[in-house]
């Protein structure tokens, strides 16, 4: 199993050049034994006209242009972090594609079948931790548990 020995993360932040407030963060993970990128993305925020604060908006690479997972925050019990992104319909929070063919032309697709949620807290050991759920068509694909600790 390639993951045994773990996975190994890095945070990238690009910053403004004159005013140096980071305007791009990227989590760049491989896996330990195989140097093999696992995961990408870059996080930005964006406004939305239909929501009053700004959305958390994480970006993957793909040929020929990128998914996008926009989501909404708020904080809940306890003092946790939560983001969703369970939109309806195209202008929500939610997940899209942008395609492009290189000439000018670009088309985007809200998929409104695929719904995210991340809820980072502190445990009762005081341990940072996420959990985080994707469904696809109402069921449950992907459940991932986070330990988060400072370098």
């Amino acid at each position: 199993m390639d993951t045994s020995k773990g996975l190994k993360s890095e945070i990238i932040k690009l910053k403004h050049k004159s005013t140096k407030e980071t305007k791009w963060t990227i989590w760049y993970r491989i896996i330990k034994s195989s140097n093999d990128v696992i995961y990408s993305g870059i996080y930005t925020t964006c406004n939305n006209p239909n929501y009053k604060k700004p959305l958390l908006k994480v970006i993957f690479s793909l040929p020929n242009g990128n998914a996008s997972v926009v989501m909404t925050h708020s904080i809940g019990k306890a003092g946790s972090l939560l983001l969703s992104s369970d939109g309806k319909k195209f202008g929500d929070n939610g997940f899209y594609f942008t395609l492009t063919n290189h000439k000018g032309k670009y088309w985007a697709r809200f998929v409104k079948s695929m719904h995210e949620w991340i809820r980072v807290y502190e445990d009762d050991e005081n341990i940072l931790r996420a959990d985080h759920n994707l469904n696809f068509y109402g069921i449950r694909f992907l459940n991932l548990h986070y330990k988060m600790s400072k370098k």
